[in-house]
């Protein structure tokens, strides 16, 4: 079974604990992928489709992280940027 071993810090866990989760459902189904290439064709597809919507997965959070974060700094900063 594939495992994606990453420690995250206390601070940041409620959103590194999400991209963490998410690249191990990559990591396996990366495995699944591999595990089939000599095999069955559908299952092989299957698991490339679940590793494209993992990465689509990791992407919207990592999209969603840095939004939430780029209007944090002050007020002032806040309404230059909308």
């Amino acid at each position: 079974m594939a495992k994606v071993s990453i420690r995250v810090h206390s601070d940041v866990e409620e959103y590194g604990g999400l991209l963490k989760d998410s690249l191990q459902l990559t990591a396996q189904a990366t495995e699944g992928f591999c595990s089939y290439i000599h095999g069955d064709p559908d299952i092989m597809d299957e698991q490339y489709n679940k590793i494209v919507l993992a990465h689509a997965q990791f992407l919207g959070i990592l999209a969603q992280i840095r939004y939430a974060y780029q209007f944090s700094a002050n007020e002032e900063q806040d309404a230059e940027l909308t």
